[in-house]
């Protein structure tokens, strides 16, 4: 309801202000900080949920569109610098709500992965049409970091695999010169439209 999302974003302002404040101990400013980073992930989240059941973001335009907002918004959250080109013109399509989702989720794993797992301080979001083919390329400037504890670095190739194998798509990584990597998520149009 808009009511609790009006609540929660009250809760968010009012931490972003307690934790910048110079009159509040160090432990208790880090305490809102925490605060301010759970409502800001509960925002997002609800956001996700209501972005995934909206019908009119069922266009191929309009969900690429918010994923790209996503990047973004994701570059910046993690002190990456972002470019994008606009995207290209696409077919009026609309995609399966399940499709949609997945593409979200398998762009959202890949930022999450280049955070979590390489020193990136660029990235490059650039999405193509070429053939009827859909293609997403995610370009970051990163050298891999050793996994934590000399640990895997968990199931995201896994989970990426099955996100891909769920909607017909492809994943192609490639390094870059002098140093990183670039992913493409290659989705044949005739795969993903509502049937």
């Amino acid at each position: 309801r808009s009511s609790d999302l009006a609540d929660i974003s009250h809760l968010l302002m009012m931490t972003r202000q307690y934790a910048g404040s110079t009159t509040l101990h160090r432990s208790d400013r880090s305490h809102f900080t925490s605060i301010e980073q759970a409502a800001n992930g509960l925002l997002q989240k609800i956001d996700e949920v209501i972005w995934s059941l909206a019908p009119q973001d069922d266009h191929l335009h309009d969900a690429l569109s918010y994923i790209q907002r996503y990047a973004e918004t994701f570059a910046e959250a993690h002190g990456m610098a972002f470019r994008t080109l606009p995207l290209p013109t696409l077919p009026e399509v609309s995609l399966h709500s399940q499709h949609r989702r997945e593409v979200y989720l398998i762009v959202k794993e890949v930022l999450h992965n280049i955070a979590k797992h390489t020193s990136a301080r660029n990235l490059r979001f650039v999405v193509l049409l070429r053939s009827g083919t859909l293609h997403i390329r995610i370009e970051d400037d990163g050298a891999p970091r050793p996994p934590a504890n000399g640990g895997r670095n968990g199931h995201g190739k896994a989970n990426l695999k099955q996100r891909t194998d769920r909607i017909g798509a492809l994943l192609r990584h490639e390094p870059l010169a002098p140093i990183g990597t670039a992913l493409t998520i290659e989705l044949p149009l005739n795969r993903i439209h509502h049937e």
